[in-house]
């Protein structure tokens, strides 16, 4: 277990607001170690430089999408457990169930809001053991 302020989070989206957003919502809850990038390539560059206890990702970016990023992490040995939220407005079930089969642990839907992002983080890393319920 570990105390919420040592949590390390990677927001990736490509619009710089919604990082932003994410990011200073996060740190309201406590989380003080935040890490944003603006795309994929940029993203795996940050996760090389440490390790993250959750990954919050858009699906719908360029040159990577959050979803074939997701699938590359989860076959790697150092990423394949990290927690995985992927942030979209898909809501349609085939693609529900794309991110499934992906191994995405939950979903974010937009458009955002403050109580969901903290409910979600958090049942996420409690249900994963890592910060206590």
């Amino acid at each position: 277990m570990m105390d919420i302020d040592q949590i390390n989070i990677l927001i990736v989206d490509d619009v710089s607001a919604l990082r932003s957003y994410i990011k200073e919502l996060l740190k309201s809850f406590g989380y003080c170690q935040i890490s944003v990038a603006s795309n994929v390539p940029e993203a795996s560059r940050i996760l090389e430089e440490r390790e993250y206890q959750l990954i919050l990702c858009d699906w719908h970016m360029q040159p990577v999408d959050g979803l074939n990023w997701l699938r590359m992490l989860r076959t790697n040995s150092k990423s394949k457990s990290i927690p995985f939220i992927m942030i979209t407005a898909e809501k349609a079930t085939e693609n529900v169930m794309k991110a499934i089969g992906g191994g995405v642990d939950d979903y974010l839907l937009k458009p955002l809001t403050a109580e969901q992002i903290r409910v979600k983080v958090n049942g996420l890393l409690i249900r994963k053991g890592i910060i206590k319920g």
